[in-house]
């Protein structure tokens, strides 16, 4: 767009990429990390997306291989100064744009014979880690791939470096590193600790914020005394988890949902210590103080969370699988899982950063409860869940070969006339991963082996 003083245009990294077949079939060809690697260095076709990959020596590497433009030394400065201090060029980037300076020549996107196309950085430069432990990625930038070893001095234009973690990164990380200590990586320990639905907010503050609702009694909300004795009587019978079996995780969603991202990653309204770039995945922490006068804005959101479930027609104590549920075809499947603001390494939700691309006609909406539902996605009746755990797999390289378990818990098939639109999702609920067969004999061996013959 455009008008008398200002016009904006628009660059596509990916606008020439032509080789996205190539990339991911020569991924699938590899039959080494070296061979992957070379993939990466010598195709540099990924459009998007963070990789991780590990083989049997026990090798495991981490890339964004986004295809992003190369920018000077002195604009990176200026861009990082904008997002600092410019709150649209800020607005921009959390929706993964840019905005650059068109006026100035220095803010061009500059050619690297390295790279695939004119104006992006090559495979050299992106930010990668192997390491022969962990490597983890939860949809946050490449900074904290391993604690120990930080990945920095990259581009902006990548993600952002020495800055707070997401409640579920610091989840991941906690929970991968404690396996990886204890010697206790296996596909059986790998698909119990994603699907343990531990969350890391209520770990990190239910207690002071109970004894603080018990300690006060009642909260004064929109000109009414609010008695705070069932909502802390049921976070104090939460088991801290998003299981199906969990009663008070509702409650706590919306406790903490009454509060903005950003409330999540610093001292301010809802924690008390601030984020420590030496303590990332400790902090922040603690719930914050009370005000020395007025209502204590914690209890006052306690107050609010438990006021939207009784709206909802929830009890604050109900098990989450009571009101937590996946639509296929016209059957109904509680589900487990949480959302962001839960902190917990399996996500699922309601709501999400993608649009649904679901085709099949979906039950009339329930009513919405107030400005919670684009907030949680709480309805009359609970959440609807369409976002989150997809493809599922935990696989251990051997010797041997590969040997797994996993899931599709949306389902093999979008007919809702067949079986497998709904066994996938039943599967997931239930936690029953199944083999993946991999070899031959294995697929050979399958009870549920079919055979179709295609012609034409």
């Amino acid at each position: 767009g455009w008008g008398l003083e200002q016009a904006f245009t628009y660059r596509d990294a990916n606008i020439d990429n032509d080789h996205l077949v190539g990339q991911f079939l020569g991924m699938a060809r590899a039959r080494s990390l070296d061979e992957f690697q070379a993939v990466f260095a010598d195709v540099q076709g990924m459009p998007w997306v963070n990789t991780l990959a590990a083989d049997r020596t026990g090798r495991a590497w981490y890339v964004d291989a986004s295809a992003t433009p190369k920018l000077s030394a002195e604009a990176l400065d200026r861009y990082r100064d904008r997002i600092a201090n410019d709150l649209v060029a800020a607005l921009l980037l959390e929706n993964r744009v840019a905005l650059l300076d068109g006026s100035d020549p220095d803010d061009e996107w500059i050619d690297d014979p390295e790279a695939r196309d004119a104006g992006l950085l090559p495979f050299s430069h992106l930010p990668q880690l192997e390491r022969r432990d962990v490597v983890v990625n939860a949809n946050d930038s490449h900074w904290l791939t391993h604690p120990d070893e930080r990945l920095e001095g990259f581009s902006p234009l990548h993600g952002l470096e020495g800055t707070p973690r997401t409640l579920r990164t610091r989840q991941n990380l906690r929970t991968t590193l404690r396996l990886a200590a204890a010697g206790d990586l296996t596909v059986a320990s790998a698909l119990d600790a994603a699907l343990d639905n531990a969350s890391l907010s209520g770990e990190l503050l239910r207690d002071e914020l109970v004894a603080r609702a018990r300690a006060a009694g009642s909260v004064e909300m929109d000109g009414r005394v609010v008695d705070l004795a069932a909502a802390a009587d049921a976070l104090a019978g939460w088991d801290l988890t998003f299981d199906l079996t969990a009663t008070g995780a509702g409650l706590w969603r919306e406790f903490m949902a009454t509060f903005d991202d950003k409330a999540y990653l610093d001292a301010g309204p809802l924690f008390a210590e601030a984020w420590d770039p030496a303590e990332p995945l400790d902090s922040p922490r603690g719930l914050a103080p009370a005000p020395a006068e007025g209502a204590d804005p914690v209890l006052v959101a306690l107050a609010a969370a438990a006021d939207a479930l009784a709206t909802a027609g929830i009890a604050l104590d109900a098990p989450l699988g009571t009101y937590q549920y996946a639509h296929r075809g016209n059957q109904i499947v509680p589900v487990h899982g949480g959302t962001e603001c839960d902190g917990v390494c399996n996500v699922l939700s309601p709501i999400g950063a993608l649009a649904s691309l679901c085709l099949e006609p979906g039950p009339a909406p329930t009513a919405p409860v107030g400005d919670r539902t684009p907030r949680t996605g709480l309805t009359h009746g609970g959440y609807a869940c369409t976002y989150g755990t997809s493809f599922l797999m935990a696989v251990e390289l051997t010797d041997d070969g590969p040997v797994g378990e996993g899931l599709l818990a949306y389902g093999q098939s979008g007919d809702p006339r067949s079986p497998h639109h709904l066994d996938g999702t039943e599967a997931y609920a239930a936690k029953a991963t199944r083999p993946l067969r991999f070899a031959d004999a294995d697929i050979e061996a399958d009870p549920a082996l079919v055979r179709r013959t295609v012609r034409g």
